[in-house]
């Protein structure tokens, strides 16, 4: 997968966390991005950059609503 994905990914992380977005339009704009690139989900790329991102570099609750929103919508 292109690292150019995985940043985009996490920059719309980023601007969700810090517009305090709604976690499920996330995941739902995060998912159409992935499906446009034709990854399919669920991903465990996208579980390792997610979870790498939370637990080193981002950990603040509302990242963990976005994680926990991944789970319920692409489980």
């Amino acid at each position: 997968m292109s690292s150019g994905l995985w940043d985009s990914v996490l920059e719309l992380t980023n601007m969700a966390q810090e517009k305090g977005s709604d976690p499920l339009l996330w995941a739902l704009q995060v998912s159409s991005n992935l499906n446009c690139a034709g990854v399919v989900l669920p991903c465990p790329e996208l579980a390792n950059l997610l979870v790498s991102h939370i637990c080193w570099a981002n950990n603040v609750p509302i990242a963990w609503k976005f994680l926990e929103r991944v789970v319920i919508t692409w489980a």
